[in-house]
Protein backbone atom coordinates (compact mmCIF):
# COMPACT_ATOMS: atom_id res chain seq x y z
CA UNK A 1 0.00 0.00 0.00
CA UNK A 2 1.14 3.68 -0.59
CA UNK A 3 2.20 5.90 2.18
CA UNK A 4 -0.84 8.19 1.13
CA UNK A 5 -2.89 4.84 2.10
CA UNK A 6 -1.73 4.26 5.18
CA UNK A 7 -1.76 7.47 6.67
CA UNK A 8 -5.50 7.30 6.49
CA UNK A 9 -8.05 4.91 8.04
CA UNK A 10 -10.50 3.50 5.77
CA UNK A 11 -14.20 2.95 5.98
CA UNK A 12 -16.35 1.25 4.29
CA UNK A 13 -20.23 0.82 3.56
CA UNK A 14 -21.55 -1.10 0.35
CA UNK A 15 -25.18 -0.86 0.80
CA UNK A 16 -24.67 3.20 2.50
CA UNK A 17 -28.39 4.33 2.03
CA UNK A 18 -28.50 7.96 3.89
CA UNK A 19 -25.23 7.05 5.78
CA UNK A 20 -26.28 6.17 9.06
CA UNK A 21 -23.41 3.58 9.65
CA UNK A 22 -21.06 5.93 7.95
CA UNK A 23 -22.10 8.93 10.03
CA UNK A 24 -21.75 6.75 13.39
CA UNK A 25 -18.10 5.79 12.32
CA UNK A 26 -17.18 9.31 12.07
CA UNK A 27 -18.21 10.34 15.52
CA UNK A 28 -16.68 6.78 17.13
CA UNK A 29 -13.56 7.02 14.83
CA UNK A 30 -11.81 9.76 16.88
CA UNK A 31 -11.52 7.88 19.73
CA UNK A 32 -10.17 4.86 18.28
CA UNK A 33 -7.49 6.17 15.67
CA UNK A 34 -5.41 9.95 15.13
CA UNK A 35 -5.70 9.18 11.18
CA UNK A 36 -7.42 11.01 8.78
CA UNK A 37 -10.72 9.24 8.46
CA UNK A 38 -11.98 8.57 4.61
CA UNK A 39 -15.60 7.18 4.62
CA UNK A 40 -16.35 5.45 1.54
CA UNK A 41 -20.17 4.12 0.41
CA UNK A 42 -22.29 3.41 -2.12
CA UNK A 43 -25.90 2.80 -2.70
CA UNK A 44 -28.10 1.88 -5.79
CA UNK A 45 -31.29 4.23 -4.94
CA UNK A 46 -30.28 7.69 -5.51
CA UNK A 47 -33.16 9.50 -3.66
CA UNK A 48 -31.19 7.39 -0.33
CA UNK A 49 -28.05 9.46 -1.54
CA UNK A 50 -30.00 12.32 -1.64
CA UNK A 51 -30.42 11.72 2.12
CA UNK A 52 -26.82 10.73 2.63
CA UNK A 53 -25.58 13.86 1.09
CA UNK A 54 -27.85 16.04 3.67
CA UNK A 55 -27.18 13.96 6.34
CA UNK A 56 -23.09 14.41 5.17
CA UNK A 57 -23.55 18.19 5.20
CA UNK A 58 -25.44 18.13 8.34
CA UNK A 59 -22.60 17.02 10.17
CA UNK A 60 -20.10 18.58 7.79
CA UNK A 61 -18.55 14.89 6.58
CA UNK A 62 -16.84 14.45 2.99
CA UNK A 63 -19.04 13.41 0.55
CA UNK A 64 -16.43 12.79 -2.29
CA UNK A 65 -15.80 8.77 -1.49
CA UNK A 66 -19.95 8.14 -1.74
CA UNK A 67 -21.82 7.63 -4.86
CA UNK A 68 -24.41 5.58 -6.82
CA UNK A 69 -23.14 2.09 -7.53
CA UNK A 70 -23.97 -1.41 -6.81
CA UNK A 71 -21.81 -3.25 -4.42
CA UNK A 72 -22.61 -6.63 -6.31
CA UNK A 73 -20.25 -5.03 -9.23
CA UNK A 74 -16.77 -5.10 -8.03
CA UNK A 75 -16.03 -2.14 -10.12
CA UNK A 76 -18.15 0.12 -8.01
CA UNK A 77 -14.81 -0.40 -6.01
CA UNK A 78 -12.56 -0.16 -8.19
CA UNK A 79 -10.83 2.96 -6.34
CA UNK A 80 -10.52 1.52 -3.21
CA UNK A 81 -7.07 -0.62 -3.17
CA UNK A 82 -6.56 -4.59 -2.24
CA UNK A 83 -5.98 -5.11 1.93
CA UNK A 84 -6.58 -0.67 2.39
CA UNK A 85 -10.09 -0.88 4.52
CA UNK A 86 -9.76 -0.72 8.08
CA UNK A 87 -13.77 -1.28 8.46
CA UNK A 88 -16.48 -2.42 6.46
CA UNK A 89 -19.70 -1.84 8.05
CA UNK A 90 -23.30 -3.15 6.44
CA UNK A 91 -26.88 -3.68 7.19
CA UNK A 92 -26.88 -6.28 4.57
CA UNK A 93 -30.78 -5.53 1.82
CA UNK A 94 -32.77 -8.50 3.08
CA UNK A 95 -36.87 -8.54 2.74
CA UNK A 96 -39.18 -8.28 0.43
CA UNK A 97 -38.22 -4.72 -0.25
CA UNK A 98 -35.07 -5.49 -1.50
CA UNK A 99 -35.77 -8.79 -3.87
CA UNK A 100 -33.06 -7.49 -6.27
CA UNK A 101 -29.86 -7.42 -3.65
CA UNK A 102 -31.03 -10.52 -0.82
CA UNK A 103 -30.09 -13.17 -2.64
CA UNK A 104 -27.42 -15.41 -1.95
CA UNK A 105 -25.58 -14.47 -4.90
CA UNK A 106 -25.83 -10.85 -4.07
CA UNK A 107 -24.44 -11.56 -0.56
CA UNK A 108 -21.74 -14.04 -1.69
CA UNK A 109 -20.48 -10.52 -3.94
CA UNK A 110 -20.72 -8.60 -0.47
CA UNK A 111 -18.41 -11.09 0.84
CA UNK A 112 -15.55 -11.31 -1.73
CA UNK A 113 -15.64 -7.36 -1.93
CA UNK A 114 -14.71 -7.49 2.39
CA UNK A 115 -12.26 -10.34 1.42
CA UNK A 116 -10.54 -8.33 -1.25
CA UNK A 117 -10.92 -4.62 0.25
CA UNK A 118 -10.14 -5.42 4.47
CA UNK A 119 -7.08 -4.80 5.67
CA UNK A 120 -5.23 -8.15 6.46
Amino acid sequence: ASDSVTQESIVVDPTCGMGTLLIAAARVWPQVSQRRLRLVGRDMNPSQLQKLYANFYSCQLDTCDVRLGDARDGQSFSDVEDGSVDALLCDLPSGAAHKASSDWKSYTSFMQLAERIIRP
